[in-house]
């Protein structure tokens, strides 16, 4: 795991991937791992396998918001908005004094022509 940590920091994502997966099969049941390389997936967007690891994470630990919040932004990236914007209240319940997901709550809402909203989640950000 240092390898896959190093290559992740050095911004060698494919081989840090590589490096988690095989640390993963060795240890499956490790959210630590599945955490990092779903990072990876999403720097490289490769956002179905991110998401996928997320899953996992949140299925160990549930009151994660910066899984949640890494969630949120990889389902927003697949215009799955509506539960990307549930990924987004679910950060705002366990951090309200979260910035990013208030705007992050704030850009989808606005793209789901909730305008409103959207005004009210970014006039939150900007007071945080």
């Amino acid at each position: 795991t240092n390898r896959a940590y190093s290559n992740r920091k050095l911004g060698r994502h494919e081989m840090a991937i590589e490096d988690y997966t095989r640390a993963i099969s060795l240890q499956p049941k490790n959210a630590g791992l599945r955490s990092n390389r779903a990072y990876c997936y999403a720097n490289i967007e490769n956002f179905k396998d991110a998401i996928r690891d997320y899953r996992f994470v949140l299925s160990a630990q549930p009151n994660n918001a910066r899984v949640y919040h890494n969630l949120g932004i990889a389902l927003e990236r697949e215009n799955q908005l509506e539960e990307a914007k549930l990924c987004f209240d679910k950060v705002i319940n366990l951090d309200p004094k979260n910035a990013s997901a208030f705007f992050m709550r704030g850009t989808i809402c606005d793209k789901l022509k909730l305008v409103d909203k959207a005004m009210q989640d970014y006039s939150k950000a900007l007071k945080l």
